[in-house]
């Protein structure tokens, strides 16, 4: 039940605001035993379906611009590739460090705009 509960939070914090899902996701895969970087691999894949989801309804209410998308996708990917085989490499202590970082300037930004 918990988990349940759990996913439905994260899936409705990533459509809602594009983002949390995943952080809230972390936490609680960490929280109920895996290893921290298991926990972000899980996490992903299960953010995969729920972005997918999202892209489709905000694609249905016309609030996604593809034209603007094409340019990052490729060099997003191979970002993507090289962080995680980065995250194979990196130190748990700095892992959190660059995610703690991350979220803090995310709410410093949002904040003052």
């Amino acid at each position: 039940m918990q988990a349940i509960a759990a996913g439905m939070l994260a899936g409705f914090l990533n459509g809602l605001l594009g983002a949390g899902g995943g952080i809230l996701a972390v936490a609680l895969l960490s929280r109920s035993g895996l290893a921290r970087k298991e926990a972000h691999a899980t996490a992903l894949a299960l953010m995969l379906p729920l972005t997918v989801i999202s892209l489709v309804v905000y694609q249905l209410h016309g609030n996604l611009p593809l034209k603007q998308v094409w340019p990052f996708l490729f060099p997003a990917l191979l970002g993507a590739l090289a962080g995680a085989w980065l995250l194979k490499k990196t130190p748990l202590l700095w892992v959190r460090l660059l995610f703690g970082l991350l979220v803090l300037y995310s709410a410093v930004r949002m904040l003052l705009q």
